[in-house]
């Protein structure tokens, strides 16, 4: 299965969701890690972000999605404690018998591999930090192989950075 993984997108998600489902039609799933506005999602999971939850928007705080033989456990982040952030998502996922974890919050990316545990957050659509560009993932469950692909909106859409691969 391929999987296009997507965060803190905030006033901009509309436009994001829309072009990111026109430029990369051929995905089996669409997930959003939260921060996203009251839209309608078109087919994507999504999760409730910090921003979401004080707007009163109506998402779930976690998803368990199943992809394949895999099981994905979809959360904003922002309920755990960022020091020890991965160990307590290792903990929930460990629970939930999810083997990959998404999550978003920090608009830092992150590729992990931990206990068995594939943990990505594929950073900001809009405000990257910690030096890092604007950007989204694309998993493939079949290979596990992850591209993190640095990305802006341009007036015809998605234009993809320099450093992608």
């Amino acid at each position: 299965m391929k999987i296009l993984i997507a965060s803190d997108s905030h006033q901009k998600s509309q436009v994001w969701m829309d072009a990111l489902k026109k430029k990369y039609p051929d995905m089996d799933l669409y997930l959003h890690a939260g921060d996203l506005d009251d839209i309608p999602t078109n087919g994507w999971k999504v999760v409730a972000g910090n921003v979401d939850r004080k707007a009163n928007r109506k998402f779930p705080c976690q998803q368990i999605i199943e992809a394949g033989k895999h099981h994905i456990l979809l959360v904003h982040g922002d309920l755990f404690k960022a020091k020890t952030r991965i160990d307590q998502l290792a903990d929930l996922a460990q629970k939930e018998a999810c083997d990959i974890v998404v999550f978003g919050h920090s608009h830092t990316p992150l590729q992990e591999k931990r206990e068995g545990i594939l943990f990505l957050n594929p950073g900001s659509l809009i405000r990257p930090r910690n030096k890092t560009a604007t950007g989204f993932m694309i998993l493939d469950t079949d290979t596990m192989k992850v591209n993190r692909i640095e990305a802006t909106l341009g007036s015809n859409g998605i234009v993809v950075g320099p450093h992608s691969v």
